[in-house]
């Protein structure tokens, strides 16, 4: 009986030190394979996180961005969260200190010219009637100029200014009435005549008229 006693006190401690080998065994694997599993989880979390920035179309937009696994940056792109502001252009519009904007003028870069033949009609025509003959004629923007009026003999029997924005000096077509009351009362010969279309010293554009008696 006292041997059986024994050797069931050594089956018992075999069995623990055979449990305490294994709870150390198994927790040294556990250890191991804890770690393995928070590799593979970082891994796996970067793998995400690429999938991710590729959905977002970051890549596209950004090109490649290198990301180290762990940062904790929220914004791979802007890590400091910035606003950014994109420079913008606008023509249509300027600041100044005194004011918001002002409405710069589209056809500022836009040569003086008169884009089109000057055409009197009808013509010949009679100057002394009251409707007389129509001047017509288009141009590039509104811009100040001149009409001259010349004879056979190159000389100047007439001239009109014309101011900026005003009638017969506006964007597009224009067109005037030629008659004794439009000269200024002048009443012109019957004969052949010229009109030029001056613009500072500059010709633009003439023609020919011929006024019956």
């Amino acid at each position: 009986m006292k041997q059986l006693q024994v050797y069931l006190n050594k089956a018992r401690f075999g069995i623990f030190v055979l449990f305490i080998w294994m709870f150390l065994y198994n927790g040294y694997s556990f250890s191991e394979t804890s770690n393995t599993l928070i590799d593979i989880s970082n891994s796996s979390q970067y793998s995400l996180s690429i999938l991710k920035d590729i959905s977002n179309g970051l890549t596209d937009f950004f090109g490649i961005i290198n990301r180290k696994v762990g940062s904790k940056a929220t914004n791979i792109n802007n890590k400091d969260n910035k606003l950014v502001i994109l420079s913008m252009s606008f023509n249509q519009l300027s600041s100044s200190p005194n004011s918001l904007g002002n409405i710069i003028d589209p056809d500022e870069d836009v040569e003086p010219a008169v884009t089109s033949k000057p055409l009197v009609y009808p013509n010949p025509f009679r100057q002394s009637t009251q409707n007389g003959a129509i001047l017509s004629y288009d141009l590039s923007k509104d811009f100040s100029f001149e009409i001259h009026i010349y004879n056979m003999l190159s000389q100047r029997v007439f001239k009109q200014t014309f101011q900026e924005g005003g009638p017969g000096a506006r964007k597009g077509a224009n067109r005037l009435q030629i008659n004794q009351e439009s000269l200024g009362g002048y009443l012109l010969s019957s004969g052949v005549y010229f009109y030029v279309f001056v613009h500072n010293q500059d010709v633009l554009a003439k023609g020919k008229m011929v006024v019956k008696p």
